[in-house]
C-alpha cells in the first residue's frame, strides 16, 4: 500500500476516536471480563443475622411436601455490577436438600434448617448465604 493510503487510514481512525470521546459515547470492549463485586439473594423478605461470625440472610418457610414427598423453593440472586459475568455456584450444606444452578431447591424430607450458598468466582470470591428454617405445619 502506498504511504498516503496508510496515513489517511490513521488520520480517519484518530478523528473517529476524538469524535467519540467528544460526544461522550462509551467504549465497550467485547473481550473485557467484568467481574462480580457483590452477590445477594433477592425476592424474599430476609432477616440478616450473624452466626459464629458468618453473615447470613434467613427466611422461615412452612414445610409443605407435594404428593411425591418433595418440597421446592425457587431462589433468586442479583450480581453487581449488572453486566458482570454471572457464572455462579449454588451449594446446600444438607444432604436432604439439593439446589440446581437455576436456584431451584428440592427438599427430600423434613429438616429444621439448611444453608444455601451462592458463590461467584472472580478475582476474589463473592458470596451470599441463605439460612432457611422450616416449620412443621400444625397438626403434623
Amino acid at each position: 500500500m502506498r504511504k498516503s493510503v496508510i496515513l489517511m487510514i490513521a488520520v480517519i481512525f484518530v478523528l473517529g476516536v476524538v469524535l467519540v470521546n467528544m460526544f461522550g459515547m462509551k467504549f465497550y470492549s467485547f473481550v473485557e471480563t467484568v467481574y462480580p463485586e457483590k452477590i445477594v439473594f433477592t425476592g424474599e423478605k430476609f432477616t440478616v443475622s450473624t452466626v459464629k461470625g458468618e453473615r447470613y440472610r434467613s427466611i422461615t418457610k412452612t414445610y409443605a411436601a407435594d404428593n411425591q414427598g418433595l418440597m421446592t423453593i425457587q431462589l433468586y440472586w442479583e450480581i453487581t455490577p449488572a453486566d458482570a459475568s454471572d457464572s455462579v455456584i449454588l451449594r446446600s450444606d444438607n444432604d436432604k436438600v439439593t439446589v440446581n444452578q437455576k436456584g431451584l431447591v428440592v427438599i427430600s424430607e423434613y429438616v429444621e434448617s439448611f444453608v444455601i450458598t451462592v458463590t461467584a468466582e472472580s478475582k476474589t470470591t463473592v458470596k451470599d448465604r441463605l439460612m432457611v428454617f422450616l416449620n412443621m405445619p400444625e397438626g403434623k
